[in-house]
C-alpha cells in the first residue's frame, strides 16, 4: 500500500485524479465480467455484495474526507471552519439542484415516478441519470482530494485520497455486475453483457414488434415482454381487439371480444412500467379477403362497416419505423398485415426494411416466428438481419418465459 501511495504521490495531483478515475471505471468493467464465468447470480450474494460495498465507501468517506475536516478545523475558530462549512453547504445546494432540475429516476420505480421535470426519455436514460448524479459528487471529491493532497493543506493525505477512490471503485463493482448478470441471462451474449454493463444506455431501447391475428395466441409472450422492453409495437390483425377495446370502430376486421379485459390490462401495464406501445393509427382496409379486394384507407378506430383491415397504413408505417430508429435490440414476430397478398404486404414489407436499416446502424435484430420469416424471405432480406430464428413454437415458448427441453438438459449438467 505504502508503495502505491508513493507512486501516486509521484504522478502529481491531476495525473493521480486521472488514474484514480480509470481505477473506478475499471472496477465496473471487472464487476460486468463475472458474466464471462456466470451466467446467473443468487439474489443473496448480489445483496451481500452491495451491502459490504457500501459499508467499504462510508468507512473511505470518513477517513479520506469526514475525519481530515475534524482534523483541519479542530479549535481553530470560524476562520478555518467557515470555509469548509460553507463548501459544504454549497455542495449540497448543488446536489439538490442536480435532483430538481435533471430528470433521473431510481431503480424499482415506476418511470411515472421520476423526478426532476417530465420528460419523455427513456426509462434505462433516466436510471443512467440517477447514477450520474451521486458520480459527479464522488468524481469531484477525488479531484478535490489529491489535489488538497498536493497543496500541503492540514488533514490531506495522498492515502486518504487513495482510500477514497478504492471504496468508490468497490462500490462500482456491483454496478457493472447489476447491469451485465440481467442481459446475460436473458441470452446476450458474453462479450455484448460487458459491454453494456460498462455502457448501460447503449443496449436500450429495446423494442418489440409483434403481429399475427390472434391476440390469444400471444398474450403470453406480451406479458412477458413487458418486463424486457421499452417499446412495443403491435399490427396484423391482433391489432383490432386493442382498438376495439378501447371504443374503435373496426368494420369487419378481425376481432376476438372475449380478449378485451385482457388487451386492455396489458395496456395499463404497460403504462405502469413506463414502456411506449404503439398501434396503428390508420389502416388500408379491403372490402373482403381477396387479393383482389378493392381498397381504402381508414383511421384504424373508424373502419365502416363492410370494411375489413388488411394491412398498417402510410402514416402508421412511418411511425412504426420511427419508433425503431434509435432502438438497439429488436425482436420481430408476427406480419403487420395479410402479407401474403401483394397488395396487402407493403406494412410488413416496411417494418422489415426498418429493422435492415437498425441493423446497419448496429441493432442487433432477431427475426422469428414462421409468418415473420417467410416476409423476410419473401422480400430478400433474411440474410441482412443480425439473427433469423426458425424455432417456430419453440421460439413462442421461449417468449413466454418457458424453459425449453433441450436448455433445461444443458443446465442440468
Amino acid at each position: 500500500m505504502n508503495t502505491l501511495i508513493a507512486w501516486m504521490e509521484g504522478l502529481g495531483p491531476v495525473m493521480a485524479a486521472l488514474v484514480a478515475t480509470l481505477f473506478t471505471w475499471g472496477m465496473t468493467a471487472l464487476g460486468a465480467a463475472l458474466v464471462f464465468p456466470f451466467k446467473t447470480m443468487k439474489r443473496k450474494w448480489f445483496d451481500g455484495m452491495l451491502g459490504f460495498t457500501g459499508g467499504v465507501m462510508v468507512a473511505a468517506s470518513f477517513w479520506s474526507l469526514l475525519a481530515p475536516s475534524i482534523e483541519m478545523t479542530g479549535g481553530e475558530g470560524f476562520a478555518k471552519v467557515g470555509p469548509p462549512a460553507l463548501g459544504f453547504a454549497l455542495g449540497a445546494l448543488f446536489i439538490y439542484a442536480l435532483d430538481k432540475f435533471t430528470p433521473h429516476l431510481h431503480i424499482n420505480f415506476k418511470k411515472e415516478e421520476a423526478e426532476g421535470p417530465q420528460t419523455d426519455w427513456h426509462r434505462t436514460t433516466l436510471l443512467v441519470l440517477a447514477i450520474t448524479l451521486h458520480n459527479i459528487p464522488e468524481g469531484l471529491a477525488v479531484g478535490v482530494l489529491f489535489g488538497a493532497a498536493a497543496l500541503g493543506l492540514d488533514g490531506a493525505t495522498t492515502a486518504g485520497a487513495v482510500a477514497l477512490a478504492i471504496g468508490i471503485g468497490i462500490q462500482n463493482f456491483p454496478e457493472g455486475l447489476s447491469v451485465s448478470m440481467p442481459l446475460r441471462r436473458d441470452g446476450v451474449s458474453r462479450g455484448r453483457a460487458w459491454w453494456f454493463g460498462q455502457l448501460s444506455a447503449v443496449v436500450e431501447p429495446v423494442a418489440a414488434v409483434i403481429g399475427g391475428a390472434k391476440v390469444s395466441s400471444k398474450l403470453a409472450v406480451l406479458k412477458n415482454l413487458l418486463d424486457r422492453v421499452d417499446k412495443l409495437l403491435i399490427g396484423g390483425g391482433m391489432a383490432y381487439t386493442f382498438i376495439q377495446a378501447q371504443g374503435g370502430q373496426i368494420g369487419q376486421s378481425l376481432v376476438e371480444p372475449d380478449m378485451h379485459g385482457e388487451a386492455l390490462a396489458l395496456l395499463d401495464a404497460a403504462k405502469a412500467k413506463g414502456i411506449e406501445v404503439h398501434l396503428p393509427s390508420d389502416t388500408l382496409c379491403g372490402d373482403g379477403f381477396s387479393p383482389d379486394a378493392a381498397q381504402q384507407t381508414h383511421p384504424t378506430n373508424a373502419i365502416p362497416e363492410g370494411w375489413e383491415g388488411m394491412d398498417i397504413g402510410a402514416n402508421s408505417r412511418k411511425a412504426f419505423a420511427s419508433a425503431l430508429e434509435d432502438c438497439k435490440t429488436i425482436l420481430w414476430n408476427g406480419p403487420m398485415g395479410v402479407f401474403e397478398f401483394d397488395r396487402f404486404a407493403e406494412g410488413t414489407n416496411h417494418i422489415a426494411d426498418a429493422i435492415v436499416a437498425a441493423t446497419n446502424s448496429g441493432a442487433y435484430t432477431l427475426v422469428g416466428g414462421g409468418d415473420s420469416v417467410a416476409a423476410v424471405n419473401k422480400a430478400g432480406l433474411a440474410d441482412k438481419v443480425s439473427y433469423v430464428s426458425t424455432g417456430g413454437g419453440a421460439m413462442l415458448e421461449g417468449l413466454e418465459g418457458k424453459t425449453l427441453p433441450g436448455i433445461a438438459a444443458v443446465l442440468e449438467v
